[in-house]
């Protein structure tokens, strides 16, 4: 007895689907969160309050919302900030506010695009 078997209709051969490309939830968002940041001495060089920080997925750059904070010297407070958006990038080193910032110097205030 002979038996033959066709497979050709049973089974397709197909590539799996691609991955999803990487979207926002990938990200971590953290709310009502404080940011700091130290010198190699543990010197405070900045401190960050946010209503909410959402870190990319690699972690590189963190995106605030109603950030405020201060700037320092050593132990000297230079700058008191704050803004409508802000954003902090490689490991602490580069902050930047960029809408509706605003920035007090020992008594004094600048105030952009407020």
């Amino acid at each position: 007895m002979l038996l033959l078997v066709s497979g050709s209709g049973c089974a397709r051969f197909r590539k799996p689907p691609p991955a999803p490309p990487k979207t926002a939830s990938d990200a971590l968002v953290f709310n009502d969160v404080t940011l700091e940041q130290a010198d190699e001495a543990g010197k405070r060089l900045w401190t960050l309050r946010a209503r909410q920080a959402t870190y990319s997925a690699s972690g590189k750059q963190a995106k605030m919302t109603q950030p405020q904070g201060k700037l320092f010297n050593g132990q000297q407070e230079l700058y008191e900030v704050e803004a409508a958006e802000g954003e902090v990038n490689q490991d602490g080193e580069a902050v930047f506010a960029s809408t509706g910032c605003g920035a007090r110097l020992a008594g004094r205030s600048h105030d952009s695009g407020r």
